[in-house]
């Protein structure tokens, strides 16, 4: 079949996809859709029109996918596709569905296999991890199999208008960062604006805070009954995904337990390099709490950044703190257990670190949950933050 345009490339970004290449939950309707091109590329345009009309039948407001059609349609009748027409382009509503179409099919895992490098390690306390990739629009869902992330769940999802990274109130951007949600909103408790559900995130949590970040409201949400497409960058810093997509979380989430990392990029690695991931990091934490019950207060000190900010101290009044307390000490003992390992910047490199920490000294115990966040810089990884989760 001989084609031009914009829906050319979308076909031949096809040829050779593996469509089922990953056993996870996906929405239908965007299966649906894949399953259409794939006949398109075959050029069987008669079974890809039967099956954009039986799509069409279950999800009138999936706009791309009547797009999709209505170009068949027009090819059949030889006129210029709806897609390559350039005044079509110009319409503010197709370009945002050609952004969308780019989205959802533009990008497939290809191996099963492969694991998160932005999840090194599961604790015990979470059954499931909830992963969004800015960079390719998906949101994944994991679920934790003794510490690693097995993928079961693969949806196209959109992020604020303003792209990541939010800083303040009214940007239009999603934050970067790792979150957990605080609250479930039912259908009869909101606006029709945020479909069947919202799921509320920590946002700002307290690294957030240190950095001055402001801003309220970010919600994992569904879309309006009237509404199925919608660009990648279209909400006013929300994650948002379809409302089949949104109900169907209720089965993972728990409320103030289940990590939702919120990432620019997400790494795939195979199992052997993940595991070295996941080792490397725990080496870090390991030589820090040996340093820690040493009592070489300054080779301790040694793995803080100058960058260090808490709640209530920088670098320089942590230090002070830190070398007076230390004076006092005629033994530590620190004990680490339960440890989430999660990554959700690559520039600059960090990782968020998550465990039980049980601290007993001459004259101090205390057990508490524990979050830090190391960052590497040219002298190696350092810590960043320290509070509790």
């Amino acid at each position: 079949m001989k084609r031009v345009g914009f829906l050319l490339a979308l076909y031949l970004l096809l040829v050779g996809t593996a469509i089922d290449g990953i056993a996870v939950e996906r929405e239908e309707a965007e299966i649906s859709l894949e399953k259409a091109f794939v006949e398109i590329v075959k050029g069987n345009t008669q079974q890809a029109k039967a099956i954009l009309i039986d799509t069409l039948a279950d999800y009138p407001d999936f706009h791309l996918a009547r797009m999709i059609y209505a170009d068949l349609v027009a090819a059949r009748a030889h006129h210029l596709p709806l897609l390559s027409d350039p005044a079509a382009q110009a319409r503010t509503r197709t370009a945002d569905l050609i952004e969308e179409a780019e989205a959802r099919l533009a990008y497939r895992l290809s191996n099963s296999d492969k694991l998160p490098a932005n999840i090194a390690k599961l604790s015990k306390y979470h059954r499931h991890a909830l992963l969004f990739d800015a960079d390719h629009s998906r949101l994944y869902v994991f679920e934790n199999h003794d510490g690693t992330p097995y993928l079961i769940g693969d949806y196209y999802a959109s992020a604020g208008k303003g792209g990541m990274n939010k800083a303040h109130e009214g940007d239009n951007r999603t934050p970067s960062g790792i979150y957990k949600i605080t609250e479930t909103l039912n259908d009869d408790q909101l606006p029709e604006l945020y479909g069947a559900a919202a799921y509320v995130l920590n946002y700002p949590n307290q690294w957030d805070k240190t950095q001055n970040r402001s801003g309220s409201g970010i919600w994992l949400h569904g879309v309006p009954r009237i509404t199925y497409s919608r660009p990648p960058n279209s909400s006013r810093g929300c994650i948002v995904s379809s409302n089949a997509v949104i109900k169907q979380l209720k089965q993972t989430i728990v409320v103030a337990q289940t990590p939702v990392i919120l990432a620019m990029q997400v790494g795939w690695l195979d199992k052997t390099q993940w595991q070295k991931q996941q080792a490397q990091l725990l080496s870090h934490i390991a030589q820090w709490q040996s340093d820690w019950q040493s009592l070489d207060t300054e080779q301790y000190l040694d793995h803080y950044s100058h960058e260090y900010q808490d709640i209530k101290m920088d670098y320089q009044q942590m230090l002070t703190q830190t070398r007076r307390n230390a004076k006092r000490k005629t033994f530590v003992e620190v004990t680490i257990k339960n440890i989430d390992l999660l990554r959700y910047s690559t520039q600059p490199q960090r990782y968020v670190a998550q465990f039980d920490q049980n601290y007993k000294s001459n004259n101090y115990n205390i057990s508490y949950r524990k979050q830090q966040i190391w960052q590497r810089e040219e002298s190696g990884w350092k810590i960043i933050f320290e509070g509790r989760t």
